[in-house]
């Protein structure tokens, strides 16, 4: 996920509403926010320097930045748990580690950017790739040496380059990462709220209007800057067709988070950003349909206890592929069976010891 900064002016100019008192204060302010649809000035119920939309790792990245930096923050999280997106980590980038060097691994940060592309379609000199890279080190020290996340002692040979870079890493028993990270946060955290839009100053967002979910309270926070680290958009579908029809035509089965509509590409639009690479949107395809889900993925446990056939009977991948890209390639025409001992299946409609997954046409 990649936490986009939108280019906002000085420290918001708006009337601030105190609930104590029923009535609004101003704030060092000369004029107030407009907001995006009407142009109407808006009361805004709080302040913050920050404004964070989103809690997996971009969200949290950013939000901590924000933090060690001296800013005062808020952080709004649409579900009703935080982390979702930390939850669903196992593996992090890394260039030029200790971890590299103990295995004997020679990298750098020019070898680096120079076959980012190899895996992403993205060139890697441009100034947030070279950013993520310089730093990944460093972030792969902090979780480790402050939040006690263990590295493993082998790196996944991704196909991401000729040296391997992606660290497999795993968190205190008894934690999420989500939890391990945030223990100390100092900032302010809003769950099952929902930002709705933008609040907009000569160009510039200055700040967000928001809804509980839960209350159904509607309400607007000005801010120095607003960060959208909503995640991914896969699901909304609408918003996906204009760049991948293909996927659209194909009934994807979906392994994104439920939570990936892209809740603020609005936001882009309004504030008239710019989107770039949208020749190179991906998705997860290799997924075999869940009988009792429809368009969800098939969710496997226990490994080597179960193998998939067609329509002929014969078994056409192997349990080692079971994760990767191969199954959906080399699936044959006609009904798709997986055959399981035991409890294999966990989300299955039907019991072992066949599962009718569906038909490749």
């Amino acid at each position: 996920m990649l936490a986009l900064l939108l280019a906002c002016s000085p420290a918001p100019t708006v009337r601030v509403e105190t609930p104590d008192t029923g009535g609004s204060v101003s704030v060092t302010v000369d004029d107030t926010v407009d907001s995006a649809d009407s142009g109407e000035p808006v009361v805004v119920d709080t302040t913050t320097d920050v404004i964070v939309v989103g809690s997996g790792p971009a969200g949290v990245a950013a939000a901590w930045a924000a933090v060690e930096a001296g800013a005062s923050v808020i952080l709004f999280e649409r579900d009703d748990t935080p982390g979702t997106g930390m939850r669903l980590a196992g593996m992090a980038y890394g260039v030029g580690t200790r971890w590299q060097s103990a295995m004997g691994l020679e990298d750098s940060l020019e070898l680096a950017e120079s076959e980012w592309e190899m895996t992403t379609g993205v060139a890697g000199e441009t100034p947030a790739v070279a950013a993520y890279i310089e730093h990944s080190s460093e972030t792969l020290e902090w979780l480790v040496d402050q939040h006690h996340f263990t590295i493993g002692e082998k790196l996944a040979a991704a196909s991401e380059g000729t040296v391997p870079r992606s660290h497999i890493f795993t968190w205190p028993d008894g934690a999420e990462p989500y939890s391990v990270v945030m223990a100390e946060w100092p900032g302010e955290l809003r769950t099952e709220v929902e930002v709705t839009e933008p609040l907009m100053r000569d160009g510039a967002v200055v700040g967000v209007r928001w809804r509980d979910q839960v209350t159904g309270e509607e309400g607007a926070t000005g801010a120095s800057a607003v960060v959208l680290a909503s995640g991914g958009f896969l699901r909304d579908l609408e918003a996906v067709a204009p760049l991948r029809p293909d996927l659209v035509d194909h009934d994807p089965v979906f392994e994104t988070n439920p939570n990936s509509v892209g809740s603020t590409l609005p936001f882009l639009d309004v504030a008239g950003a710019g989107r770039y690479n949208l020749d190179n949107v991906g998705a997860y395809l290799h997924s075999l349909e869940d009988p009792s889900r429809p368009g969800e993925a098939l969710i496997l446990t226990g490994l080597g206890r179960y193998i998939l056939v067609g329509a002929d009977g014969h078994r056409f991948t192997l349990d080692v592929n079971l994760g990767s890209f191969t199954p959906a390639n080399e699936a044959p025409e006609g009904d798709l069976w997986l055959v399981a001992a035991g409890d294999s299946i966990e989300h299955a409609a039907a019991a072992p010891p066949r599962v009718q997954l569906g038909r490749r046409k």
